[in-house]
């Protein structure tokens, strides 16, 4: 048999219930699965894979591959950044994902200008045709 109590307590925790506010429309946390923030995540994780990407390619002496991996991390960091910069996109995000974001944004902004150094100013050895030091030679 139920108590008293338990169909006072069964609305109550309901309302109590994190998930109620995720619920409501016009409730946004930064758990919401909003399609802005969402491509905002999206946009920044392909970034940052395409940016270990530059940056593997770079160690292993394959320099054409890693220009071409950070140029594409470079065009996903420039439109994250021309988005949050619009106020007509940038207003579906809450203060928090905004936060985040720019966040995010910097410090990958950061990365890819040590990587774009890196690969611009240190070919590595490998990168050397195996016949200049022969030529330098004669």
């Amino acid at each position: 048999m139920e108590s008293p109590n338990s169909a006072k307590e069964s609305p109550n925790s309901a309302e109590e219930s994190p998930n109620s506010a995720e619920e409501s429309p016009n409730t946004r946390t930064s758990t919401t699965h909003d399609p802005f923030a969402d491509f905002f995540r999206a946009e920044l994780a392909l970034s940052c894979t395409l940016a270990n990407m530059a940056e593997t390619n770079f160690r292993i002496g394959h320099q054409e591959s890693a220009e071409s991996a950070l140029r594409k991390a470079q065009v996903g960091c420039a439109t994250v950044r021309r988005f949050l910069d619009s106020p007509r996109h940038a207003k579906h995000l809450t203060g928090e994902e905004r936060r985040k974001t720019t966040e995010a944004w910097e410090g990958l902004q950061y990365r890819l200008a040590q990587l774009d150094r890196d690969i611009a100013h240190k070919p590595l050895h490998n990168d050397v045709p195996a016949q200049k030091p022969d030529a330098q030679a004669h």
